[in-house]
């Protein structure tokens, strides 16, 4: 979910973190991809090490499905819960927390000793809690994401993933448009300055012009009145980790067709590029002061960049 519209210079810099995040991604899970010798039908096995949270959950495929989206249903549901009852501040600081350090811990667990990761990880998730910062906030985030991607993605292949990103974007839009308590959610957590997802802080500054009579003969003359308002630009972490999740399955399908880690993360880019367009068409076009669910947009820009990979692989 994202809220419309901003400054030029505040969409692009959504667009980058958005692009850092995917990449990041891409990066750790091709470092933590291991591919086995190409077998005689051309094909290999990729597998993955248990990751520095802990090992992966049993599942593969629809499990991998069921899992995932109920496990967003009773989040959603407690969270609500703590909302009515007015003790949700706390709760959600310590789940938050707790979620942070998870994440950051696999993610950095990637290229670091468990240990190292872990602390890391923590430090990170105390300055998030304690107060608010942009580059603290918004670093961690890029990292966040990329951790749960190393955690999901090998537990997914390309279709059950678009079947995800399916699911996910009915879900959005529901949620969204019609019960509306995603923006409740997107609310509270960013009166909390926990928010999960990207978060931009910006003054917006507008000028109004005002037109006075000056004499009898009807002169005018024009007062510009400046307004500013503290305004904010978001991004739902969803609307970042369920792209990176498709992209990383396909990571790992282009090294098990016998791609090398290098030709697999280059292809998967091009999919990222047109994941970006879809993104960048939704920030251009969206009305201001109105909340957006991503997850459509985004779906299409993951199966049309899907669509036009499958066309250069032909070709190659």
């Amino acid at each position: 979910m994202t809220l419309m519209k901003h400054k030029p210079s505040v969409i692009l810099l959504l667009i980058v973190f958005f692009v850092i995040a995917q990449f990041v991604g891409l990066l750790l899970i091709d470092h933590a991809a291991t591919p086995a010798p190409l077998s005689n039908n051309q094909t290999r096995v990729v597998t993955f090490a248990e990751t520095a949270a802990g090992p992966r959950p049993q599942l593969t495929g629809m499990g991998t499905i069921i899992y995932l989206l109920v496990g967003i249903a009773v989040a959603t549901a407690l969270l609500l819960g703590l909302i009515k009852l007015k003790f949700g501040g706390k709760l959600w600081k310590l789940w938050y927390f707790l979620a942070v350090v998870t994440a950051l811990t696999i993610a950095f667990g990637v290229f670091l000793p468990k240990l190292v990761a872990l602390l890391i990880a923590i430090l990170f998730a105390l300055f998030k809690i304690i107060k608010y910062n942009f580059f603290v906030h918004n670093f961690s985030e890029l990292f966040m994401y990329a951790g749960l991607a190393v955690l999901l993605a090998p537990l997914l292949t390309v279709f059950w993933a678009i079947i995800l990103l399916l699911a996910i974007s009915l879900y959005d839009a529901y949620a969204v448009w019609k019960s509306k308590h995603m923006i409740k959610l997107a609310q509270f957590t960013t009166k909390q300055d926990l928010f999960a997802g990207l978060i931009v802080k910006y003054t917006d500054r507008t000028v109004k012009k005002s037109h006075n009579k000056k004499n009898k003969k009807s002169e005018h003359q024009s007062n510009k009145k400046i307004k500013t308002q503290s305004r904010q630009a978001i991004l739902g972490g969803g609307d970042i980790v369920f792209p990176l999740l498709f992209l990383g399955t396909i990571l790992i399908h282009l090294l098990q067709i016998g791609f090398s880690k290098t030709q697999a993360l280059a292809l998967s880019s091009i999919v990222l590029v047109v994941i970006t367009g879809s993104l960048t068409l939704l920030f251009v076009k969206g009305k201001k002061e109105k909340y957006y669910p991503a997850m459509p947009f985004l779906t299409i820009g993951c199966l049309a960049g899907y669509i036009l990979l499958e066309a250069i692989l032909r070709v190659l």
